[in-house]
């Protein structure tokens, strides 16, 4: 590490958007949780979702660290591993295997589009409710590498993302550490396979303009509540689509990837002291 700074990489996938350094550049024992504070602000900072930090080591699984936006660590960040991906590949294609905090996952990367293997999902419980301010809400929950709720405006009826969301994330029914919300719009793309979504971090505690385990999440809750069939294109406010592709056998989803473009938004020298 440089008094001029160490080199980033700000990249963005279906509109999540982190920052990405090689930790060749890192000091060993560089507070990674402290780090992603100070360069995820958009105010005082770079300004991203995330931090993750690649060993370009030429070893494989490449090693990931990821810390989202306020420090804090979650199980995967999928658009994350992603961008991480092909900054890993550094403009080539192929495949790339990635060492992740819930195992090591393939990525395909062919220039900007990376599709990315995703673990099987877990904690699955479809057609449960929760009392939320005095009104019953219907849900699914699903871990996708980290845990979900699903809400569909079609069994709920309309949804006041802003108001709902933050307090459905820290309901009591999804223990201390609470949930991802993911809403899924009642007002559908003419094509069956698509959804509209509205996605609600933790560790970033706001609305993100995309959550890769987010919409493995809505297709697989479309999949298995809907009966809408592979791949299923997720489409969030503002953000790009990213695809979801899997295989449902007698009510078992598998073969989970997820598909989109990763775009460098730009590259710059930052100091770290």
């Amino acid at each position: 590490m440089t008094a001029a700074g160490v080199p980033f990489e700000k990249m963005t996938a279906g509109g999540n958007d982190f920052v990405i350094l090689d930790a060749a550049d890192l000091d060993e024992d560089v507070d990674g949780a402290a780090l992603a504070r100070r360069l995820c602000d958009r105010r005082l900072g770079i300004g991203a979702d995330g931090l993750f930090v690649v060993s370009k080591s030429g070893l494989s699984p490449v090693s990931l660290g990821f810390w989202n936006a306020d420090g804090s660590e979650a199980g995967l960040c999928a658009n994350g591993t992603s961008c991480a991906a092909r900054f890993a590949c550094e403009g080539k294609t192929g495949e790339v295997r990635l060492g992740t905090r819930v195992g090591e996952l393939a990525a395909d990367v062919a220039g900007d589009l990376v599709a990315l293997e995703m673990p099987p999902p877990t904690g699955i419980d479809l057609h449960g409710s929760v009392e939320l301010e005095g009104r019953s809400l219907s849900i699914h929950r699903v871990d996708t590498g980290c845990p979900h709720v699903v809400v569909l405006e079609a069994e709920n009826g309309p949804i006041d993302f802003l108001a709902v969301a933050p307090v459905l994330r820290s309901h009591e029914a999804f223990g201390p550490a609470g949930a991802n919300v993911d809403v899924v719009s009642s007002v559908q793309s003419p094509q069956a396979d698509t959804r509209s979504v509205r996605f609600w971090e933790r560790g970033v505690e706001g609305e993100t303009l995309s959550c890769g385990t987010g919409a493995v999440a809505v297709a697989i809750v479309s999949a298995l509540v809907e009966d809408v069939h592979s791949p299923v294109r997720i489409v969030s406010p503002g953000g790009r689509a990213v695809t979801v592709s899997f295989t449902v056998s007698q009510g078992v989803v598998s073969r989970i990837r997820l598909e989109g473009r990763v775009t460098r938004v730009f590259r710059g020298r930052v100091p770290l002291i």
